[in-house]
């Protein structure tokens, strides 16, 4: 089984690499830092854009000139997949003040955020025992018709169109551009999957995923078109492009084609834990 997991890093940080995580760093061609490592800023490329695009430019780095890969994937340099346990204890107290905050959001319509994440906290000196462990659980839980990602998020206001409002840089004409694009492509099936993401209080964000290569190849393709008509979009009417957007919409629309291929038979959805270093 060839597999890659690429791991962006834009700045001096702890580098886990074996067999199968590399670490990238991203935005090599707008920072005069050099990892000493694999950057997105060889061949074709679009690392000059990571001030917007973020951790998508190791996506496309890797859509354009990685070869013979069955599987491909991509996470942080504090953010690994994991299949170590929640504990009972941290479980309750998170779903606690997720409640607790949604009562109080619904109820008083407050501004209060909390995003119910399930998560692990990772320590340097126990990642390579717990990464391990992950690759032993990929190792059967993988084949050309399974995608895995990491447990969604849920949200304690209403829906992620509020959370992505409330939390710059995500705006209204971002949201409403893309909505735009999507029915300009005239694919009603992904115009219903981003109505419902939007719509729904949880997805699967943090652009981390592993998939199979000819799933990764026609996610990117499709991706990356989205990301630039709205980038074209942005431009013609003078909208300044916040920092990160098109990384923020990425993540969603990471969800959106993913809803559909399950819904299409296409893959499989497993989810796991993420690991935070």
């Amino acid at each position: 089984m060839r597999i890659k997991i690429y791991v962006a890093h834009h700045k001096p940080y702890y580098q886990y690499c074996d067999d199968i995580f590399q670490p990238i760093q991203v935005g090599k061609a707008i920072h005069s830092i050099d990892l000493g490592i694999l950057s997105d800023d060889t061949g074709d490329n679009i690392s000059r854009k990571n001030r917007w695009y973020s951790e998508l430019t190791a996506h496309y780095w890797a859509w354009k000139n990685v070869t013979e890969l069955d599987y491909v994937g991509f996470c942080h340099y504090r953010r690994y997949f994991s299949v170590d346990r929640i504990s009972f204890l941290t479980q309750a107290c998170r779903h606690m003040k997720y409640y607790t905050k949604s009562f109080l959001v619904r109820a008083f319509l407050l501004s209060t955020r909390y995003h119910l994440w399930p998560t692990v906290d990772l320590r340097y000196e126990t990642l390579p025992r717990s990464l391990r462990a992950f690759k032993d659980w990929l190792a059967s839980n993988i084949d050309r018709n399974t995608v895995v990602v990491v447990r969604p998020v849920r949200f304690s206001a209403e829906t992620a169109r509020l959370n992505l409002l409330k939390s710059p840089p995500t705006t209204l004409f971002d949201l409403n551009c893309v909505g735009d694009i999507l029915k300009a492509n005239d694919d009603s099936s992904l115009q219903r999957e981003f109505t419902a993401v939007l719509n729904g209080n949880c997805f699967s964000a943090a652009n981390m995923f592993i998939a199979p290569w000819w799933y990764f190849a026609e996610y990117a393709a499709w991706l990356f078109n989205v990301l630039a008509e709205h980038e074209t979009r942005c431009l013609c009417s003078e909208c300044n492009r916040s920092d990160r957007v098109s990384g923020y919409l990425g993540e969603i629309l990471q969800e959106v084609f993913l809803r559909k291929a399950v819904r299409e038979g296409l893959v499989r959805r497993k989810c796991v834990n993420l690991g935070r270093v």
